[in-house]
């Protein structure tokens, strides 16, 4: 399954109560990016440590709170 946008297909990055957060990905995650159908998609990046971050494909929705490293990590099915 190829998208031409992939920060289309995932931009839900929330915060907790913060309007400007800090939330990267790897260089990884870009136009062109493949993904393999019918299998766990790895996603990662980093963001302010404690940080809530949501990530959504389709009709997945994935949150996670950032380590005090600030790293993050979710699989989506």
């Amino acid at each position: 399954m190829k998208f031409s946008r992939v920060g289309a297909f995932f931009i839900v990055l929330a915060s907790c109560g913060l309007a400007n957060a800090n939330v990267t990905l790897p260089r990884i995650f870009s136009d062109g990016a493949v993904l393999q159908r019918d299998a766990v998609i790895p996603i990662w990046g980093h963001a302010d440590p404690g940080e809530n971050v949501t990530v959504s494909l389709n009709k997945q929705k994935v949150t996670v709170i950032s380590d005090s490293n600030g790293k993050w990590s979710i699989r989506l099915k």
